[in-house]
């Protein structure tokens, strides 16, 4: 319970896996050849919030607070990154019609694949399977992955919970 709740320890796992991440999409980007679609740029966009939930974190020490915002901010961007891996695929597998399109998938006032091309310029077609192995595609690792990180990030947080919660009814009245 102790590790679940050191501020380092959380925060650094927190960074590692963000930058673990995106850096195996841009292997696969750049080394394998697999252009990302528009789906795919925003899973970048919410994994890049774990890593500044990470930073944040680390540096939370002993603020509950900033401690389970950062924890939460952590659990919406994997959870938003598994809905869009999911939603990927369902389009390889063909039991959805693709909705993503060519082009940016960024507002005007925040264009990122403007500003971050290398990172976030959607140039592939969705709905196009990368295998990395067998059948195991780059979108099935992604899933498998970013549940077990969500299920990991929701033990976090409700021992992280917990512990305020023995906090706050121990303290004197």
């Amino acid at each position: 319970m102790k590790t679940l709740t050191n501020s380092t320890f959380v925060g650094i796992f927190l960074l590692l896996s963000s930058v673990g991440m995106e850096l195996f999409g841009l292997f696969t980007q750049y080394y394998l050849g697999f252009e990302p679609c528009a789906n795919c740029v925003q899973i970048r966009l919410f994994i890049l919030f774990l890593g500044i939930a990470g930073i944040l974190h680390i540096f939370a020490n002993q603020n509950d607070i900033t401690k389970i915002s950062t924890l939460l901010l952590s659990l919406i961007g994997t959870y938003f990154a598994l809905q869009f891996s999911w939603d990927n695929h369902l389009i390889e597998t063909g039991q959805k019609l693709s909705s993503c399109s060519y082009g940016s998938p960024f507002p005007s006032f925040m264009p990122l694949d403007s500003w971050f091309p290398t990172m976030f310029e959607a140039k592939g077609p969705c709905g196009t399977p990368s295998p990395l192995y067998g059948n195991i595609t780059f979108t099935d690792l992604s899933i498998f992955g970013l549940s077990l990180l969500l299920a990991m990030i929701t033990i976090t947080l409700g021992a992280n919970l917990y512990k305020v919660k023995e906090k706050m009814h121990n303290e004197p009245k």
